[in-house]
């Protein structure tokens, strides 16, 4: 739709079937040819912005996928208290005021949005079952408005052979944050398609920017290659002469000409090209932590947010400056400073060999989700549970007693208050050791009823508790240390997360090496692939468990002796390593 002004809408069963007959005509086109690699069915899937359509098939739709979720209209109305006379006089909301609606109606449009995709995929395995189809997501749900963009990774990755996305990291990283995007993107990706492709990646900015430095480059291409990515597409080749983009995003100059860009990248694909096999067959070693990601969670959070009166949704902007999205990327970097590689999972999925899942604001927790974390629990795993947690049920209504579907007897403590947080005097919770944080946007006071306190607020209520239950453990945190965290190294968000990680005896890397270095693994069946990140601004060493089989590729890092290595700011090191 990018050539020819915004998408039509593909609700509308004429448009679907004159889109049907380009397809098959696209595809019978080009399925003999002998450049054909793969059809990438659907370029950043996505759902127009609040100002859906709201033709009549687009609201016939969305009384349809009611119909489907709900049963009948009284049905419906028991589930949400609402006195609608029938479906037929049911329509999409205009605003947040009724967040139970809109909710339903943001859910409804990542749902549609899978269903054009499977459309496509379905046509072309028809006219070519014999080529790959994959979908190039764009943003990825961890970092996407999921009100204003609404999409769907894993509903659109059911319809794909691959699912690809678009790689979002800033060339001049100036905080931990920034260089933790690679892995926090590609660990999504990982739970969503574990042989994802990452379909963009940037060597430069838009327009007459300054260019990324080489090493930084290097960096960033060996970052999203260490995330586990079966194939990378740079974004683009060349610069482009007109538009908005012109004399940016390319590898090399508008006629072609070489870049210290295209120099960075051609020596990376050498190394790719004579390591292929070995790449290939070299998948990343799974985590043993684990987030847990609530899409619910996360649009319910955006829509609290949203400053709407009556009908004037319309206006409103994409935005992920909100407390869900900044504790998923606060946890995230916290386990990664601690040494720790991260996974994610989605609600009702496999916890078996994780050992630690942590879940962070998760307000909407359904009842499918609580029973599998109580399985969890009492077969031996450890839950962090950061507050706001389990307050609402599927509807969005907020449980009179909280955590909701029973959960406080899982965390052996039930919510007591919450309250914004306040910056004078600041809300203090003082955790083992004097570890101290500030509290960022809520303050939740526990009453512990089965579980010990391990954490205090400055007027002495409970904070945190911990205990022990079947094999495993809960940590109930009603301060959100991941919401509250800084971003800054020095940050004692940090010691907190070291601290709770020693205590349920995870162990801690014994290399010694800093927050701010940063080891990724690639296992096959001869041996494993190491990616070495130096983030700091200073220099740093590190030492390794046995001398390298072989060094693939150096950016600021040097050998000091066999095993040791001295790395430069903002070093990158690939070396392949014997299976441990």
């Amino acid at each position: 739709y990018y050539v020819g002004g915004f998408m039509p809408c593909f609700d509308n069963p004429d448009v679907l079937e004159a889109a049907g007959v380009f397809l098959r005509l696209l595809i019978q086109r080009y399925r003999e040819h002998p450049a054909l690699w793969y059809y990438d069915a659907w370029n950043e899937p996505r759902s127009r912005p609040m100002a859906q359509c709201l033709c009549d098939h687009s609201v016939v739709s969305y009384r349809n996928w009611l119909r489907e979720a709900y049963g009948t209209i009284d049905e419906l109305n028991a589930a949400l208290h609402k006195r609608w006379a029938s479906y037929d006089t049911l329509i999409p909301t205009a605003s947040n005021n009724d967040i139970v609606e809109m909710f339903l109606w943001r859910k409804w449009a990542g749902w549609a949005v899978s269903e054009q995709v499977r459309f496509v995929c379905d046509i072309i395995r028809e006219e070519d079952p014999k080529a790959p189809v994959l979908v190039h997501a764009g943003c990825c749900d961890v970092l996407r408005d999921p009100a204003c963009d609404s999409c769907d990774d894993p509903l659109n990755a059911r319809h794909a052979d691959r699912y690809g996305f678009s790689c979002n990291l800033l060339h001049w990283p100036t905080d931990p944050h920034h260089h933790d995007s690679a892995e926090f993107q590609a660990a999504w990706l990982r739970s969503v398609d574990p042989f994802y492709w990452c379909h963009e990646l940037y060597p430069n900015s838009s327009d007459w920017c300054r260019s990324t430095k080489p090493s930084t480059l290097a960096r960033h291409i060996w970052m999203a290659i260490a995330g586990g990515c079966s194939a990378l597409t740079f974004w683009e080749y060349r610069s482009v002469r007109m538009g908005i983009r012109a004399n940016g995003f390319g590898i090399r100059e508008i006629d072609g000409g070489p870049t210290e860009r295209s120099e960075v990248c051609d020596a990376i694909a050498g190394v790719v090209r004579d390591h292929s096999a070995m790449l290939a067959s070299a998948q990343r070693v799974p985590a043993k932590i684990a987030l847990l990601f609530s899409k619910d969670s996360d649009l319910l959070q955006r829509l609290t947010k949203m400053k709407t009166w009556m009908g004037d949704a319309e206006g409103m902007r994409p935005d992920v400056d909100y407390g869900y999205k900044h504790a998923l990327r606060g946890a995230h970097l916290l386990y990664t400073g601690a040494g720790q590689d991260v996974d994610f999972v989605s609600g009702g999925g496999d916890l078996s060999g994780i050992g630690v899942l942590h879940v962070t604001c998760c307000e909407l927790i359904d009842e499918k989700t609580a029973e599998s974390l109580r399985a969890y629990v009492m077969a031996g795993g450890v839950l962090v549970a950061e507050f706001p947690f389990a307050a609402r049920d599927e509807r969005t209504w907020i449980h009179t007693l909280r955590p909701g579907y029973g959960l406080h007897e899982l965390t052996g403590c039930r919510e007591l208050s919450r309250e914004v947080t306040v910056s004078d005097p600041p809300d203090i919770a003082t955790f083992p050791q004097g570890r101290q944080i500030r509290a960022q946007g809520w303050r939740i006071r526990l009453a512990p009823e089965d579980a010990d306190p391990i954490a205090y607020w400055n007027d002495g209520s409970v904070a945190a508790t911990r205990r022990k239950l079947g094999k495993g453990s809960v940590y109930a945190l009603g301060v959100n240390v991941s919401l509250s965290f800084s971003g800054e190294w020095q940050d004692p968000a940090f010691g907190v997360f070291e601290w709770l990680l020693h205590d349920v005896g995870v162990p801690h890397p014994q290399d010694g090496r800093a927050r701010d270095v940063w080891i990724r693994r690639r296992r096959g069946e001869s041996g494993e692939v190491w990616f070495i990140f130096n983030v700091a601004d200073a220099e740093r060493v590190v030492s390794l468990p046995a001398p390298p089989v072989s060094i693939w590729h150096a950016c600021n890092a040097t050998e000091r002796k066999p095993k040791a290595f001295t790395l430069g700011p903002g070093a990158a090191l690939v070396v392949e390593m014997a299976l441990s």
